[in-house]
């Protein structure tokens, strides 16, 4: 009987590291198919701007992961570049902030100043 317990053990063991296995390989393969752009909203200086985008922006289309910093007036999307572009980001963004008339207020930035300021 304990034979019988240990075999199922092993087994139920073997099966749930198999599908953690594949799991990550998955997420490794989806992480190849991503780009991040960060941009410096000079018009986002209210907690209301902040929260409008959080409530649109990671919704996108192609947005797999977006974080805002009103203090940095940053905002950071981790996004696949078969399904949207830097460019309908920074649309997006100027439609939700209304600002969108004043694209020139909306600029890239370098990734080394992203990983800095945004950290958590």
């Amino acid at each position: 009987m304990k034979s019988i317990r240990i075999i199922a053990v092993i087994v139920s063991a073997l099966f749930i590291l198999s599908f953690t296995a594949n799991a990550d390989a998955q997420n490794k393969k989806n992480d190849k198919k991503s780009a991040e752009i960060t941009f410096v909203v000079s018009g986002m200086d209210c907690a209301n701007c902040k929260k409008k985008m959080d409530a649109k922006l990671p919704f996108e289309k192609g947005v797999k992961d977006y974080k805002s910093d009103l203090k940095t007036r940053t905002v950071w999307f981790k996004y696949d570049p078969s399904k949207t572009t830097p460019e309908a980001l920074k649309a997006a963004v100027g439609i939700v902030t209304g600002i969108s008339i004043f694209q020139s207020l909306i600029t890239p930035v370098v990734d080394s100043v992203r990983k800095s300021t945004l950290q958590q």
